[in-house]
């Protein structure tokens, strides 16, 4: 074991040796050197792009819809006929409000974590720029589809 551990310390101090080579003084100036004044071109470079923010007032307001239509999905799924069942195997036939209130918002949490998670990604790739408004949007016109479902039950 300890020779194995030497090994091991030995190959990797082989790299931090081969890099203490010794290097040539700086040449030296024969001449007059003109002398240019290239900071001004350093400072545009040195400037970074403006990043679009993650948590913009667009996805504020997706999110926003996103969670007034899971809202009225799940406050409608609550009001039940005795005939009637929850069709979603996760909550059971006859859910509790605290059940499907405690599944609403884990749910919820998930959907807004994975859109910011897309919309990071779209940050770094041109071609997937607007690629997390696909899954809000969809969920929404889901809950808004299950929410219009549960009150023609009624």
């Amino acid at each position: 074991m300890r020779l194995r551990a030497l090994c091991v310390l030995a190959l990797a101090t082989i790299p931090a040796a081969a890099q203490q080579r010794l290097l040539p003084d700086d040449p030296q100036p024969t001449g007059q050197v003109a002398h240019y004044d290239l900071s001004y071109r350093f400072a545009e470079l040195m400037v970074e792009p403006k990043r679009e923010r993650t948590v913009s007032p667009t996805f504020v307001v997706v999110i926003g819809v996103l969670g007034a239509s899971a809202a009225a999905d799940y406050i409608t799924s609550s009001h039940w006929k005795p005939d009637q069942f929850e069709t979603n195997p996760l909550l059971g036939p006859h859910p509790s409000d605290p059940k499907i209130a405690v599944f609403g918002a884990s749910y919820f949490t998930g959907e807004v974590g994975f859109a910011y998670l897309l919309k990071r990604y779209g940050q770094r790739h041109s071609w997937a720029k607007y690629f997390w408004l696909v899954e809000p949007s969809a969920q929404a016109a889901n809950h808004v589809r299950l929410a219009h479902h549960n009150t023609q039950l009624r």
